[in-house]
């Protein structure tokens, strides 16, 4: 059975992606080369903690900082990757390529 799991157990993404500081968003993950639809590019990873303690990190840790890095994971969890995280958090979005 070919297991699809290969690339994050060796480690073997974020190969084409490069971070990068932007003008108005601090860093950004931008591709190095094309990249074809459907490529995982990389796992994103960070802490998981409940929404509640989200927005107690929001409220008294993060208040005075510009950047977050976080991602909504279920209507209860919040992974986030401010203090740790693979290179997947610096990845911005764009509503127009």
């Amino acid at each position: 059975v070919k297991c699809s799991n290969q690339k994050i157990r060796k480690n073997q993404w974020c190969k084409h992606v490069d971070v990068f500081d932007t003008s108005k968003y601090g860093q950004g993950l931008r591709a190095m080369a094309p990249i074809a639809k459907g490529t995982f590019l990389c796992e994103y990873v960070g802490e998981i903690i409940t929404e509640e303690r989200f927005h107690e990190r929001m409220a008294n840790l993060y208040s005075k900082d510009e950047h977050h890095y976080t991602m909504k994971l279920t209507q209860n969890l919040v992974i986030d990757a401010y203090r740790m995280g693979s290179i997947a958090r610096f990845a911005n979005h764009s509503c127009s390529p």
